[in-house]
């Protein structure tokens, strides 16, 4: 369970405060938050967190960034096993299970926490109000293992800009970008070497030019008007781009005007609808150049709706500033 503390200058744009992974987690409650921007991933097995006045669950791969004094609580919701845990019989108003505990049979739990909060006190972080409260025991806290990372750096309070938002943020690993790869390769750099502080703090940054555009993405994709009226027409034009389409005839697939359309097109992809039309087809063109050379030109120019082989020819080069030959040869 490696976690390294400050392994690059705070006084950078953007540092890493601290980084961990295969982590065996333990319940925590920040009644008044944590000092920095902090993003736990579930690894393996699942956790829940309490945030927002929501208890959201994390399986593997999916994570939160929580931005500084945001109160929170999280915990561990299954077993080594992957049997759903009894959910803590008393939540407090940030907070998941009691730290009451009966002096009977639990002395040395109770012994235990006492410990732990005394830690606590002896170690938060400047600044930071009263700070946690961590509760379980060994033989829970393997059940759900987390990848962390906290941010801080100089250019920390201006993170919300960065990422658009000030708010709580969830998101999950894509092929676009692995936020669990990037945390397992700067852990594992960091037991062979020291990071290159520069690039270490770039890409930092990146790290959280991506939770921006994820965040970005699922507002769009969420939206209402998007799942109505943009995603149906998105799926028609992947499914037949091959056919003669128009906008006008998708507009009125979806009983709206074709300007409509195109307005919402823009709002969420920042292109219009005959633009997304457009490039679509000509990807496609490009995919059948590469892979299909037995295809003459004019084939697949009429396999990716183009009505004639010169127009797709001059469309092509237009976009791609070479003609579809010179692009199949790599000229």
């Amino acid at each position: 369970m490696p976690i390294y503390f400050q392994p690059i200058s705070e006084s950078l744009p953007f540092s890493l405060e601290s980084i961990g992974n295969h982590w065996g987690q333990e319940s925590i409650s920040r009644k008044q938050g944590y000092a920095h921007y902090h993003w736990l991933q579930t690894e393996s097995g699942q956790g829940q967190i309490q945030v927002e006045g929501k208890l959201v669950t994390l399986h593997p791969g999916e994570g939160v960034l929580l931005p500084p004094y945001t109160p929170h609580a999280y915990f561990a919701d299954t077993d080594h096993r992957g049997k759903l845990l009894e959910r803590p019989q008393t939540l407090r108003e940030y907070g998941i299970r009691s730290d009451h505990v009966k002096p009977k049979d639990t002395t040395r739990d109770t012994e235990a926490t006492q410990e732990q909060l005394a830690e606590v006190e002896a170690t938060s972080v400047s600044g930071a109000q009263p700070a946690e409260i961590a509760t379980g025991n060994a033989a829970t806290s393997n059940i759900w293992q987390t990848r962390f990372v906290t941010f801080n750096g100089l250019l920390e309070d201006h993170f919300a800009e960065i990422l658009g938002t000030n708010r709580v943020l969830f998101s999950t690993d894509t092929r676009e970008f692995s936020f669990s790869r990037w945390i397992d390769a700067v852990v594992s750099d960091l037991t062979t070497r020291t990071l290159d502080p520069a690039q270490a703090s770039a890409d930092c940054y990146r790290f959280l030019m991506y939770l921006s555009k994820g965040y970005e993405n699922q507002l769009a994709t969420s939206h209402p008007l998007f799942q109505q009226f943009v995603l149906p027409t998105i799926e028609k034009i992947e499914t037949t781009f091959g056919e003669d389409l128009t906008v006008d005839a998708l507009a009125a697939e979806r009983f709206i005007t074709p300007q409509y359309l195109t307005r919402l097109f823009r709002r969420f992809t920042g292109k219009t609808t005959q633009q997304y039309l457009l490039d679509f087809r000509l990807n496609k063109a490009k995919e059948l150049l590469m892979n299909h050379q037995e295809l003459s030109v004019q084939d697949i120019a009429g396999l990716v709706g183009f009505a004639s082989a010169s127009r797709f020819v001059q469309v092509f080069r237009e976009k791609n500033g070479r003609t579809p030959r010179r692009f199949r040869r790599g000229e």
